[in-house]
């Protein structure tokens, strides 16, 4: 007979919870939901502090009972770290290069970025559109927002090209740029 321990029925119990809230006796949450509150968690609490203050991700991603998966392939780059959130189709990975991802599965693509967005001003970030429109993989299509620093806050959002697309819903990419010599970035004459 296998024993489990305090810690592994915890974990699997942090899992369930955040894969699924519960919104009343017998009600599944519905998944658009749960990818939302999922996403806004994944983004405010590990990809945010890690971007802007330089926490660590992956002690990050573990704190939020974020589970450990295979790392995701963007073009000729890996991931360093990938994680999920339990059931609700939604990932935050670590890139090599310094940015920080989060990728929706399901949801509404506007109010998922809106969302990130939201994010970013509530903590005093006021992000500009620069590039917008822009064909991206996946039949995606692009757009960025950058802070006016001098090295900017950037943040580049895919989302699908159509509804009919089987893309993912949105994934939302925040790093911070070496210089104000960004392509992406309206130019500021006055920094």
């Amino acid at each position: 007979m296998h024993k489990l321990s305090i810690a592994t029925l915890a974990v699997a119990l942090g899992l369930l919870l955040a894969g699924c809230e519960a919104i009343g006796p017998g009600q599944p949450q519905d998944p658009a939901v749960a990818s939302l509150k999922g996403t806004n968690l994944a983004f405010e609490t590990v990809c945010m502090p890690v971007i802007l203050d330089g926490a660590d991700f992956v002690t990050l991603a573990r704190s939020k009972m974020m589970v450990a998966m295979e790392p995701h392939a963007r073009g000729t780059a890996k991931s360093s770290h990938a994680f999920r959130l339990g059931l609700t189709g939604v990932t935050a990975s670590m890139w090599a290069d310094g940015s920080c991802a989060v990728g929706a599965q399901l949801g509404d693509s506007e109010q998922l970025k809106a969302q990130m967005l939201a994010s970013l001003m509530r903590h005093g970030l006021v992000m500009t559109q620069g590039v917008a429109g822009y064909p991206a993989v996946n039949d995606g299509v692009a757009a960025v927002y950058c802070s006016p620093d001098t090295s900017p806050l950037i943040l580049a959002v895919t989302t699908p090209a159509s509804k009919s697309s089987k893309s993912p819903a949105m994934i939302a990419t925040l790093y911070r740029a070496v210089d104000r010599a960004s392509d992406f970035c309206p130019r500021s004459t006055g920094i």
